[in-house]
């Protein structure tokens, strides 16, 4: 294998001018596209972390509202439960306080009741000893006992012992 010199320096040029002409007309436009698609890929990773970030930020937002909301939602069951609580104690209460009043109501009706009840017993009882003691005198007084009777009993009613 001979090296001919003159072959080995053509083919140096030959690759020098290849070299320029890849270099002018096709590493320059490869470089440049490249170095164009390397930077819309970083725009698009620093985007892509952007907006990862956005959304981090976006459910922590979310989720402090979501606790938030939590507490709120126990804070109002709470305040409904004492609310009920209290509304259920003054019902009873309420209850306690008309049962009260009806029983009260009840006694006095029945006080009521028995007292005219017994007004009227007496009433009878005092119209039946009256019959009872007119048939009794009638039966067995003459007229001279009558007139004593009478004449005692006018005098007790001047003399205001009749009424107790």
């Amino acid at each position: 294998m001979l090296l001919n010199l003159y072959t080995v320096i053509l083919q140096l040029i030959n690759v020098a001018v290849l070299f320029y002409f890849m270099k002018r007309l096709f590493f320059k436009p490869v470089r440049e596209f490249l170095e164009k698609r390397d930077e819309s890929i970083r725009r698009k990773f620093v985007e892509a972390d952007k907006r990862l970030e956005e959304a981090r930020q976006l459910y922590e937002d979310y989720r402090e509202k979501l606790d938030r909301a939590g507490e709120e939602v126990r804070a109002m069951i709470e305040t409904a439960r004492e609310q009920a609580k209290a509304i259920k104690e003054e019902a009873e209460r309420e209850a306690k306080e008309k049962a009260d009043i009806f029983l009260a109501r009840a006694r006095e009706e029945i006080d009521r009741e028995k007292a005219r009840a017994l007004s009227e017993v007496k009433s009878r009882a005092a119209e039946l000893s009256v019959m009872l003691a007119a048939k009794i005198i009638e039966e067995r007084l003459n007229p001279r006992e009558h007139h004593y009777l009478i004449r005692r009993a006018i005098e007790k009613i001047g003399e205001g012992k009749w009424v107790r």
